[in-house]
């Protein structure tokens, strides 16, 4: 399992809207989308996990 799909600074003007992570057939499943954000995704099958912002 990986920790996060995204890496991302927090600083003042860093950020993303509406990022989504999906583990492709089941593989890589991962923990948060960006840095500690955003629910795991199934290690499963192929269901994104999204945040709705970052920060």
């Amino acid at each position: 399992m990986q920790h996060h799909g995204f890496r991302a600074p927090v600083e003042p003007g860093a950020g993303m809207r509406h990022p989504q992570v999906v583990p492709l057939g089941g593989e890589g499943p991962y923990r948060h989308v960006v840095n500690d954000t955003g629910a795991p995704t199934p290690g499963t099958d192929t269901v994104p996990s999204k945040a709705a912002r970052f920060p």
